[in-house]
This record gives structure tokens, sequence and C-alpha cells, in this order.
């Protein structure tokens, strides 16, 4: 049962105005992550976490609760930082699909491939993220990247052909779009639902980051390829709710909000050396890394249209102007 967010409130002012002497008692809070502390989310939220606790010299003390711990899947915590049933939690945008067609435009196929491509349209879609996020009384306290996705599969997946017979993990409606179009059999699940459906054989591909499949560690259950096509760059935050947030002193909101801005710095920084530190963890482990011919990503490319065109129906009239606004960006560089 979740307890009522005014109660949270009460006992986290309770947590500040008790003070014994000079010193008040530590606030705590909870982050909820679906992903393993080995992961690139999972390193960077345990970075913010120590950064948190430093700054306010032990004041507030965040305590990050790794793979699904507190029984919240990624898909549930925008509702539960919402209802104050979580103060905060790591989320990537693509599990908020049907919240607000904003968080989809990140992951839409290959508009970014790369991580100086995605942290230009991360860095452009703030104001957007901050206006619908109000609404729900919470907002992004920092990002981080992924690398870039690509195919996990028991061999390479680098031509049409090889996408027959391919029942791949995908994460988000898009990807189910695309998938579908290019003659894959596309099948949407949770992280945490992933590996047993590789062992079951439910699934014989995931389309995901090398860093996600070699924190996973799908060599070892038989997905043994890596083609890197660049279909998206992942991209997940750390959201906050906003009554919380203004719950605590002054003092301990600053605190906030520079670890935030630390762990941005160190996240994005972190993806950039785990690239290439990937690559020769995947040769250490026998993993065939094959680079896809342009013509399969340019048939990627084709197939991913409909989704494109699916998602600008629902974002309304504004989407091209978007998008142009990301392009121009691109280009200026």
């Amino acid at each position: 049962m979740r307890m009522p967010f005014k109660a949270l409130t009460v006992a986290a002012c309770a947590l500040v105005l008790a003070v014994s002497g000079a010193e008040a008692a530590p606030v705590k809070w909870d982050l909820s992550s679906e992903y393993a502390p080995t992961s690139l989310p999972g390193r960077v939220d345990a970075y913010f976490a120590e950064r948190v606790k430093a700054l306010s010299k032990g004041e507030l003390d965040i305590t990050v609760h790794f793979s699904g711990a507190l029984g919240f899947k990624a898909a549930d915590h925008y509702t539960a930082v919402e209802d104050g049933a979580l103060q905060i939690a790591s989320t990537p945008f693509n599990r908020m699909n049907g919240i607000n067609p904003i968080f989809e435009l990140q992951s839409l196929p290959f508009l970014q491939s790369t991580l100086d491509e995605a942290e230009t349209l991360d860095r452009l879609l703030r104001p957007f993220y901050d206006n619908a996020m109000a609404k729900n009384g919470q907002f992004v306290l920092f990002t981080m990247p992924w690398t870039p996705q690509g195919f996990w599969a028991k061999k390479p997946v680098a031509s049409e052909e090889d996408l027959k017979g391919l029942r791949v993990r995908v994460v988000d409606l898009a990807a189910v779009q695309t998938m579908k179009a290019a003659g894959a059999d596309a099948i949407q699940l949770s992280w945490a639902d992933t590996l047993p459906a590789i062992s079951t054989g439910a699934i014989n591909g995931v389309l995901t980051s090398d860093d996600g499949g070699l924190s996973a560690k799908f060599p070892e259950s038989g997905l043994t390829a890596f083609s890197p096509v660049g279909f998206t760059v992942g991209v997940e935050m750390v959201h906050v709710n906003r009554e919380a947030f203004e719950a605590l002193p002054a003092g301990m909101q600053i605190v906030l909000l520079t670890a935030a801005g630390e762990a941005q710095t160190y996240g994005w920084a972190l993806a950039r050396k785990t690239i290439a530190d990937n690559i020769e963890k995947m040769k250490q482990q026998g993993v065939a890394i094959s680079e896809p011919a342009p013509t399969f990503k340019d048939y990627l490319r084709k197939s991913a249209a409909g989704a494109i065109d699916d998602w600008k129906k629902r974002f309304g009239p504004q989407a091209d102007m978007v998008i142009e606004l990301y392009t121009q960006a691109v280009q200026a560089k």
C-alpha cells in the first residue's frame, strides 16, 4: 500500500525540524532504479548519492535501490513520483510511452545515433520536459545516456535476411513499429523480464546498448554477437517530486541541485569512456562485433518512417518545428 504523499511530506519535515541541540536528524530518501549497479545509469546514480551525502555532510542521505528492489519497474516510476510513492527515481525516457509525446522524441529511430547528437537533443528538450512535468508535480534533476543501441543476438544481425526469424526484445512503440516493418518479430518487454525471456527462448535477440548487454551478462545467456547499428541513444533521467524537494531546507535544495549538476557531467563523460572500454570487454568475452553495411542501416531508416510519422501525429502540428530545431543545432556544430 502506498503511503499518502502528505504523510511523506510531514515525515520529511519532521526529520528536518527534529533538532537536538544544533544538529538536525538526517533526511533519508529512496531512489528507485530498474537497472543493475554495474550499468551506466547504476554507476551514475551511485555517484550522485555519494555526492549528495558528501556535500550535505550526511544531512541528506539517498539510498539507491537497484534492479527494481523496491518493487517498481521503470514504467511505474513517473506515476510513483507524481503520487509521492517515491521521492526520486531513475527512469529512461523510453519507458514513459503514453504520458506525453515529447518524452518519446529522443528515442525515435536514427534521430540521434551518437552521444554528441544525444547530448545536443537533450539540452534542447529540457525546457519541453520541464513544461510537461510541471503538470505532474515533478522535474528533471539530471540526465545521463546509455551507449548507442544495436542488436544483441546469437549471430550477427547485419542484413535484411538476418532479421527473418529474429524475435527481438524492444522497449518502446517506435522500435516495435520499426522492427515489424523491417521483417523482425518485435516483443516489447521491461528490462526485468528480458533475461527470463532469453532463457526460455521466447526471444533470441535484444535491441539495446552494448553496455546494457554487458551489464546483464548477455554473452553468458548465449547472445554472443553485437551489431552496433546506432538505432538510437537511450537517455535516462533522475526526476524528483517537487513537493518533496520544496520541503527540504533551502541549503539542502542547493546541495541536491549541485550534486545533480556534477552527476550529469560525470555521466555523459563516463558514457564516452565506456564505449571504448566495452569494445575491449566484448572482445575478451568472445563477442562477435560486426559493423553493419550502410545499405542495411538505410533499410532500417526507411523501415522507421512509419513510426516517425505516427509520432508526429501524436505530437501535433508543431512536430516538424521541434525536429527542425534539433536538426539546425546538429548542423551548426
